[in-house]
């Protein structure tokens, strides 16, 4: 699983239930705001270093393009060119706070703070369990109305089963001036921290609005209790076409 599917929360799970995703307005969501046929495309550097020091360099491009924008969500195509080869995945459905159909949800809703850059923002808070066999997945959500980029914070824990892990995400800076396509664009950044029991990754961000999808561009490591670095993956933002 990418770490791109892990920020999402991707999880392929068969339980019969529909999941009510939590209300966003489209125009606070990365995708929502674009209409259909709107697309982003990144190339991804992949650097995996093995034990002893070895280096495999892998460049993909990954474009991601909006089928549908629906009343609780959107539908996302995505397409993996690798050299000459392309692999073409399965149309996925995602709820506005990245909730997948047919999850087993339970959702609880209240209020919380976020500190960015000094400045205390009161936002909602989603708190959403889903089980699935011997898996507990556990979301929380910091959803500010009135300040963009409105998804301030996002805290992900999974036990049981395999894959077990913690992914924290916040927004740490909320206007940052960077070229992305040789233009400049007003940016905000965000850090992500992955942690599993052998492996830890970091995670930096960069999203604008005037995106489909919002990244522009990312930069990660991810190391190893042991060997140290083990991976550095760069996703950097190529090509985009917008319809409104």
């Amino acid at each position: 699983m990418s770490l791109l599917q892990q920020f999402l929360g991707i999880f392929l799970l068969s339980l019969p239930l529909l999941a009510q995703s939590a209300e966003l307005p489209p125009k606070h969501h990365p995708w929502g705001r674009f209409a259909p046929g709107s697309w982003q495309r990144l190339r991804v550097t992949s650097e995996t270093y093995s034990a002893d020091a070895q280096k495999v360099v892998r460049v993909e491009e990954i474009t991601t393009s909006l089928v549908r924008v629906l009343d609780d969500g959107v539908i996302l195509a995505r397409e993996v060119r690798h050299g000459d080869t392309v692999r073409r995945e399965e149309q996925n459905r995602f709820g506005w706070d990245g909730s997948r159909p047919n999850d087993s949800t339970r959702e609880k809703y209240s209020l919380g703070e976020v500190d960015v850059e000094g400045k205390t923002y009161t936002c909602q808070t989603w708190n959403t369990t889903t089980q699935h066999k011997d898996q507990l997945r556990v979301v929380k959500t910091w959803y500010c109305p009135d300040y963009a980029p409105y998804l301030l914070k996002r805290l992900v824990r999974v036990t049981g089963g395999q894959d077990r892990h913690t992914i924290s995400t916040r927004v740490t800076r909320l206007a940052v001036k960077k070229e992305i396509q040789e233009r400049p664009l007003e940016v905000w950044e965000t850090q992500t921290i992955v942690s599993r029991p052998t492996t830890i990754t970091r995670i930096t961000s960069y999203h604008s609005p005037e995106v489909p999808g919002g990244l522009v561009h990312s930069s990660s490591e991810v190391r190893d209790g042991q060997q140290g670095l083990a991976r550095r993956v760069v996703r950097q933002l190529v090509g985009q076409q917008i319809v409104r």
